[in-house]
């Protein structure tokens, strides 16, 4: 049974390889804003290995539902993906190792190409 959580946030965080993501937060709706792809494939650390992507978002994904919140990836303020508590993986989140994480394709293609 979910228990609603509202979260406020807004805040940055500094990478390990110097760059800045922020953070922020509405009610229901947690958004973690990245400069481009390549900082998150720097910052992967023991998430590159794609067992336990999966089993990170996994469990990432019960605590979204037990607490009744979306989870919002933006790159350079396009949405790419998402994870709610009643996301379902296409078959290309699954063959990445992203779950039943929703992703955007067009979003991707947007914050690729898009300057």
């Amino acid at each position: 049974m979910p228990h609603s959580l509202s979260v406020e946030a807004d805040f940055s965080l500094e990478a390990a390889d110097g760059t800045t993501l922020h953070i922020e937060s509405d009610s229901d709706r947690v958004t973690v804003h990245l400069p481009d792809f390549r900082t998150a494939r720097e910052n992967a650390g023991l998430y590159r290995d794609k067992a336990t992507r999966v089993k990170a978002l996994h469990r990432l994904q019960r605590g979204l539902q037990i607490s009744d919140l979306t989870l919002d990836i933006v790159v350079r303020q396009h949405r790419v993906a998402c994870l709610a508590p009643d996301s379902r993986g296409s078959w290309l989140s699954l063959w990445m190792g992203l779950g039943n994480m929703a992703l955007f394709p067009m979003g991707m293609l947007r914050a690729l190409l898009i300057r």
